[in-house]
């Protein structure tokens, strides 16, 4: 709690409206009450593992209910600002569409597009849960984002409540707005 005030504080002073994370495990009540207490918000991350079998439909029950269960703990906090789910998973999956020298294998290609089924199907999910809230999807550049474009678009039924975010390592980034 002394770090979380501390921390805040500077953040506040230094002009920061909302807190990110990626781990799940580090952020809780607290993390949304300190936040709250220092005029922020939170956007609440829940790791979503590049190692797990998407593909395997007890592994996406267990995701499912986890998930879930996560969302009707904090959606009620007044501090909550956005869901961020997942953080660079098909970055971790699948080779980037700039690498075309790297092919990525059938296995690597089923996972990805198991991966953003799934997605959407839980995010769908999280928004029936939770209305009032955005889901928010991170990824690196935006070079996966064909995989989650052709799983939202799959279905016909607008998400205006997703935002998808890209975190850009490469000199692309004049790249990535100028054609976003």
């Amino acid at each position: 709690a002394r770090r979380c005030d501390r921390d805040f504080a500077l953040m506040r002073q230094a002009g920061v409206n909302t807190v990110f994370g990626w781990v799940n495990a580090e952020f809780d009540n607290l993390t949304l009450d300190k936040a709250q207490e220092h005029g922020m918000g939170v956007a609440m991350p829940y790791d979503l593992s590049p190692t797990l079998d998407y593909t395997n439909l007890e592994v996406q029950e267990t995701v499912r209910r986890d998930v879930l269960e996560w969302v009707e703990s904090y959606k009620r906090h007044p501090a909550l600002r956005v869901w961020s789910i997942g953080n660079e998973v098909l970055h971790k999956i699948v080779y980037p569409s700039w690498l075309p020298l790297k092919k990525n294998s059938p296995q690597a290609i089923a996972q990805a597009k198991a991966f953003a089924r799934f997605y959407v199907e839980l995010i769908t999910l999280m928004h029936r849960a939770d209305p009032t809230h955005p889901v928010l999807l991170r990824d690196a550049e935006d070079v996966y984002l064909h995989w989650v474009r052709d799983a939202l678009q799959s279905d016909g039924v607008p998400r205006k409540w997703f935002i998808y975010g890209v975190n850009v390592y490469t000199k692309r980034l004049k790249e990535v707005v100028d054609t976003w």
